[in-house]
């Protein structure tokens, strides 16, 4: 893939606080390596090798951790070095700094220049998908890295229970979904008060913006708030807006009850994957 990617690394983390004051929400652990690695794995693996990083004050550990080389004693330690090491030769690093907490839109715009034709894939780092480990990968790619059709944005989307929409950005679909991923973005509602229906589609932390939307983006005032949604629904009111649903699980590690349920859930996996091996190693050969 040509498209180069940016990862908004720039928040002050208030809703992981007071572990936050100490360290980047962005370097706790899953798996042994930082949260902002898997994120960067997850961008490799999808082909893009040319990644924007921004930070803001006290962020600078970051840029340490994926620059300055480790000496590790220990098994575990030189096998997650070891991945670190092999991850960042697939892919180019660099870094912008955001001088104020001016939110999500001025973040992006720091990368307005290092996008290219194929626009720019932005990535939030509280939202995992897949992990730089050994657990099984169901797929490697899907279709919201996959397409290239110009002219249109794309946003990866996941589905909740109806009742929790209010905590989200909530995605409506122009017109009822079909079996399909994809869909036709009609609007977005920013944790919408009333949502009725059982189920909902909610921005996900991944997103493919045209030249157009970064456009869009910096014609409108700056909203730490609102952040990209005013743009985002410009592009839909256009009919340039899509949605991929992921097929994934997900995980938020933004909070400090995602970041506890997210280790709990992948405890859970590593165990059930501990007691299959076991169990076929017992089996009569």
């Amino acid at each position: 893939m040509s498209c180069k990617a940016v990862i908004l690394a720039a928040g002050k983390g208030a809703r992981l606080a007071p572990l936050t004051t100490a360290i980047p929400k962005e370097l706790l652990p899953v798996f042994g390596l930082p949260a902002i690695h898997h994120v960067v794995y997850e961008l490799a693996e999808a082909g893009i090798s040319e990644i924007m990083i921004v930070l803001s004050q006290g962020k600078e550990g970051i840029g340490t951790y994926f620059s300055e080389r480790s000496t590790p004693k220990g098994e575990i330690a030189e096998r997650l070095s070891a991945r670190k090491d092999a991850l960042l030769s697939r892919v180019e690093l660099r870094y912008a700094f955001q001088l104020e907490p001016r939110g999500t839109g001025d973040a992006i715009l720091l990368a307005k220049d290092f996008a290219d034709e194929e626009g720019l894939v932005v990535a939030y780092p509280d939202d995992l998908r897949r992990f730089d480990a050994d657990v099984p990968q169901r797929r490697r790619e899907e279709p919201f890295f996959r397409s290239s059709e110009r002219g249109f944005s794309s946003l990866l989307v996941r589905r909740v229970l109806g009742r929790n929409a209010g905590q989200y950005g909530v995605v409506f679909p122009r017109r009822e979904e079909g079996k399909r991923p994809w869909f036709e973005v009609s609007r977005i509602e920013e944790k919408p008060v009333d949502y009725s229906a059982d189920t909902a589609c909610v921005l996900f932390g991944r997103m493919r913006l045209t030249k157009d939307c970064l456009r869009a983006i910096e014609e409108r005032p700056l909203s730490d708030r609102e952040g990209v949604i005013p743009a985002l629904n410009a592009m839909a009111a256009k009919g340039k807006l899509r949605a991929c649903l992921t097929q994934e699980e997900t995980y938020d590690v933004g909070t400090h009850e995602g970041y506890a349920d997210t280790l709990r859930r992948l405890m859970r996996k590593q165990r059930r994957k501990y007691e299959r091996e076991r169990t076929l190693s017992n089996m009569p050969s």
